[in-house]
This record gives structure tokens, sequence and C-alpha cells, in this order.
């Protein structure tokens, strides 16, 4: 008997290595559509699939510089600048000094991701997970849909 049903399955997001910018060097990543995204497993409840996501996304952000993805701080958080600024002083942290002048939009993470170097190795476990918590746009992992065909 054929039957067609659903799974949840959590992917990995697909990032493109975007070379040769910012002038940092110290490079970004940018977001790629679904098709590149990575199956990594199925479950049958939607609730069971953001769980494994979940710890899937705490492992990757112990290793992770989250201001490498993207390249405006709009792709890596809901908030303005000046709110991000405010949380992270907030959290007993420093952010980085805003850079005098008018800025591109491609340079606003620039002077995040040399903060994120410096300071990432003394922040506590709380600092990091307050944070990453922050930047509600950056992600690791999805869970998505996907019919699952049955047969017997």
């Amino acid at each position: 008997m054929a039957g067609s049903s659903k799974v949840w399955l959590v992917q990995r997001r697909g990032w493109d290595v975007a070379e040769g910018w910012p002038p940092d060097g110290l490079g970004f990543f940018a977001a790629t559509e679904n098709p590149t995204a990575v199956p990594l497993r199925a479950f049958g409840k939607r609730k069971d699939a953001e769980v494994h996501r979940a710890e899937l996304e705490r492992d990757a952000r112990r290793e992770a510089s989250p201001f490498r993805y993207g390249f405006e701080v709009a792709h890596v958080t809901s908030l303005d600048e000046s709110t991000l600024r405010q949380r992270i002083t907030r959290l007993g942290l420093e952010p980085p000094e805003q850079p005098a002048g008018e800025r591109l939009p491609c340079d606003t993470l620039t002077p995040w991701r040399e903060w994120w170097n410096h300071t990432a190795g003394g922040l506590t476990d709380g600092q990091r997970e307050a944070i990453w918590d922050l930047l509600d746009r950056l992600s690791f992992y999805q869970v998505v849909e996907a019919p699952a065909d049955l047969e017997d």
C-alpha cells in the first residue's frame, strides 16, 4: 500500500565563501538558498526535529565567529546597530568603537568581526549565548517540512 505523509528534515544551511571582501582580510560567508542546504536527519514530529536542530546550533555556536556571516549588521540581527551596542553593553562588554563618519552598508560588520576576534576568548558561556541570541537572523541549521512517500 502506497501512502504519502510528511517528515521534518533538519538541514545544515549552505554558506558561500565571499573572498576578497571585506578589506579586513578576514572574509565572510554569504547565505545560499535552500537547494544547497544539506539534509542531515528526518523526524516524524516537528518538535523532535526542532530539539535536534537546537542541539546542533548550540554546538556550531561554540566554534563559529558570528560576525563572519553576512556583510552588514542587518544580515545577522533584526536589531539596529545602536540597540545591538546597548544590549552588548548590558552584558558587561564594551562593543567595538563606532567608526567616525558615514560607512557604506557593506562595512557595518567589519568592526564587529575584529571585536569578536579580540573578545570571544574572554566571554563567559552566558555572555556568548546572549550575544548569539541577539543575532536572531543567523542560524546554521533549519527545519523544513518534506513529503515522505511510504511504500509497503
